[in-house]
């Protein structure tokens, strides 16, 4: 099929910018992506600002494929960078290079001018002399950015991660609850990007499965609560990875409370209408958080479900002998929230209401 397209003479004519690119270089090239990115590189002025991230949002690629790409670029010389030192001779940032031919081509130092300027591209230190605003704006930002290895700062890849995990299908509530969640737990991981896309992956099985109340389940409490630990049954129900005798702790809930004269804490409703709320992913959470952890003594607090059932009744008679508890309205229904288990162990629950 022929096609048509406008000359050079037509886009000076329109006054359109445009940018006159090698076609040997363009055959050269062959990864889609980073031919994209190559020739929207190309059509920048110089001393613009490259950011990872935003090149990876205009062509919508992924870490391993925007790595994949710019690996490419490198390899063909099309990229290379300059480190910039300040003037005690620290690292200051780094320019990037885009250059017009491939490297067995190569004998320019700088890039292809744009047909519509009149010198050659610039190292963006020179750029920026003589646009202090510019200079100004994003100094940092070329500090945290190394293309070329795609290695961005701790903070970069901690962002990148949020994003994934923050995208993956759960409201977007809280965002800054959320995102101090996220850089606790991914701190604790050798990489967060891969613990990002382990979460994205887990969310996104649990809504596909259904999970009964997960659609609204806030980010920041799927993190405080480690809900990815959860296995999830076929047909979508939580269960619990430490086989939690979730009947057997409900009932002994009530059992306790009637014992301890606290009989309108006691659960009124059957465990059938319990089963699949939040309280009962809750339950089964916090189960699994202390099933074969160690006590400030260092002893097992509970292994398998007998012991399991005898420590949770010891925890409690103990809660039910603290005043604060006894006036607060903290039942079942809520007493196995993180703030409100951790306030109630701590006897430090608001006399009237739970803790929030």
């Amino acid at each position: 099929m022929p096609i048509s397209r406008a000359s050079a003479t037509k886009l000076k004519r329109d006054h359109l910018p445009y940018t006159t690119v090698p076609n040997a270089t363009i055959d050269r090239i062959g990864n889609p992506d980073a031919l994209a990115i190559w020739v929207h590189l190309q059509t920048k002025p110089t001393g613009w600002t490259v950011r990872p991230t935003e090149l990876r949002k205009r062509f919508s690629l992924g870490r391993n494929r925007f790595s994949n790409a710019m690996n490419e670029l490198k390899a063909l010389g099309l990229i290379t960078q300059e480190p910039l030192r300040g003037e005690s001779g620290q690292l200051a940032g780094t320019v990037l290079h885009v250059h017009y031919k491939v490297d067995d081509e190569l004998d320019d130092d700088y890039p292809l001018a744009s047909e519509d300027e009149t010198v050659p591209r610039m190292p963006a230190d020179d750029a920026k002399a003589q646009n202090p605003a510019s200079a100004q704006t994003d100094h940092a930002a070329h500090q945290e950015e190394d293309l070329l290895g795609v290695v961005p700062t701790e903070n970069q890849r901690l962002e990148e991660a949020f994003e994934v995990f923050y995208n993956a299908g759960l409201p977007k509530k809280k965002r800054k609850y959320a995102q101090k969640a996220f850089e606790r737990a991914a701190k604790r991981q050798p990489d967060p990007m891969p613990f990002a896309e382990m979460l994205a992956a887990n969310i996104q099985t649990r809504l596909l499965a259904g999970e009964v109340g997960f659609a609204q389940l806030h980010p920041s409490t799927y993190l405080n609560q480690e809900r990815w630990l959860d296995e999830i049954n076929e047909d979508g129900a939580l269960s619990s990875l430490h086989g939690c005798p979730d009947k057997a702790l409900y009932d002994l809930f009530g059992e306790v409370m009637r014992e301890q004269n606290l009989p309108q804490k006691a659960p009124t409703q059957g465990f059938d209408i319990f089963r699949g709320s939040r309280a009962h992913q809750d339950m089964l959470a916090r189960w699994d958080k202390l099933f074969n952890t160690r006590n400030p003594k260092g002893r097992v607090r509970y292994d398998d479900t007998e012991s399991g059932l005898r420590f949770w009744r010891y925890a409690f008679e103990v809660v039910a002998k603290k005043q604060n508890f006894r006036q607060s309205d903290v039942t079942i229904s809520n007493f196995f929230h993180p703030d409100v288990f951790h306030r109630a162990i701590e006897g430090t629950l608001r006399q009237h209401g739970a803790a929030r």
